[in-house]
């Protein structure tokens, strides 16, 4: 790992025997973000709109025009838990920890 390396620096790294990187590399934490911009009121302010046409109530649901629905936060919600879990168990797994010592 160079100078910093994300979790998806760490992520990468746990399919490695060995992890090598500089001294003085700052290195994240085990984590995970799932999000999404929602820039649409703020292109319309300058004169850019969108005429999308979606069918399913998920099908729009990372479009940056919208927020999310209700139900579409819950499943951007479990699937970042989802990830989350992933990547503990991969680096307990690789590495032989307790999730006590990875969590």
């Amino acid at each position: 790992m160079g100078n910093f390396a994300a979790s998806g620096g760490y992520y990468i790294a746990t399919a490695a025997d060995k992890i090598v990187c500089q001294p003085a590399t700052i290195t994240g934490s085990i984590g995970v973000i799932f999000g999404k911009f929602v820039i649409g009121r703020a292109l319309e302010q300058v004169g850019v709109t969108n005429d999308g046409i979606s069918h399913g109530d998920f099908a729009d649901s990372m479009s940056p025009y919208t927020p999310w629905t209700k139900e579409q936060a819950d499943v951007a919600e479990r699937m970042g838990r989802k990830c989350y879990t992933d990547f503990t168990k991969l680096v307990m797994d690789a590495r032989k920890l307790s999730a006590d010592q990875v969590t």
